[in-house]
């Protein structure tokens, strides 16, 4: 932050679009079809992921824009017009983008057809 307060005096707009993904140790294609099952829903939530990958990713994905957005609070506050952007998706959430793309393109193909 003290080299950006060297180069600049202010803030108008703070873009918050960062995150991992950590593998599953199921793969993804054993999910395929059924995404509309609550309880492969449900195992795969629970089952899916290591504890320790689950808290490390969840650390850097919400930790790192609320700490980062805090951050440049000194900097926002300079701006007359302040604003953050949040930029997340469901995929960070569910820490697997293959499941939710093909989800996507299953309900495309229902809406489609």
């Amino acid at each position: 932050m003290n080299g950006l307060q060297k180069l600049e005096d202010h803030i108008d707009v703070l873009i918050n679009c960062a995150g991992i993904n950590r593998p599953w140790k199921a793969e993804a294609s054993e999910f395929d079809g059924r995404h509309n099952d609550p309880d492969a829903v449900e195992k795969l939530l629970w089952h899916g992921l290591d504890d320790e990958n689950f808290q490390s990713t969840y650390s850097i994905n919400v930790n790192g824009v609320y700490f980062m957005s805090t951050r440049m609070v000194p900097l926002l506050r300079k701006s007359p017009a302040p604003t953050v952007i949040v930029i997340a998706s469901i995929a960070g959430m569910m820490l697997q983008r293959q499941v939710i793309t093909r989800c996507l393109l299953a309900k495309l193909e229902l809406i489609v057809s």
